[in-house]
């Protein structure tokens, strides 16, 4: 398996992974890799954090407001301030 060493790849596998199906060969892949790479499988999960925010985020959003408005700039900006406290 040649990801065994790549966390480029890696990471891209995760983040086609937050926005489409993977396949079995790269799910399994990938889990190799984040058993043995504590960076990857942090980014994993700041990744899939981050994308959850920013979906709820565009969901609470109104046609009429398009893009990130003041409050959820400020808010999205003091979840990232959270989640970097807590490191």
């Amino acid at each position: 398996m040649h990801i065994k060493n790549n966390c480029r790849k890696a990471t891209m596998i995760i983040e086609k992974r937050e926005v489409d199906s993977i396949s079995l060969l790269k799910r399994l892949e990938l889990a190799v890799h984040l058993s043995g790479c504590k960076e990857c499988t942090i980014y994993a999960v700041q990744s899939r954090q981050l994308n959850e925010v920013l979906r709820d985020i565009f969901l609470q959003s109104t046609i009429s407001e398009p893009g990130l408005g003041r409050a959820a700039k400020k808010q999205l900006q003091q979840l990232i301030n959270d989640e970097l406290k807590n490191k």
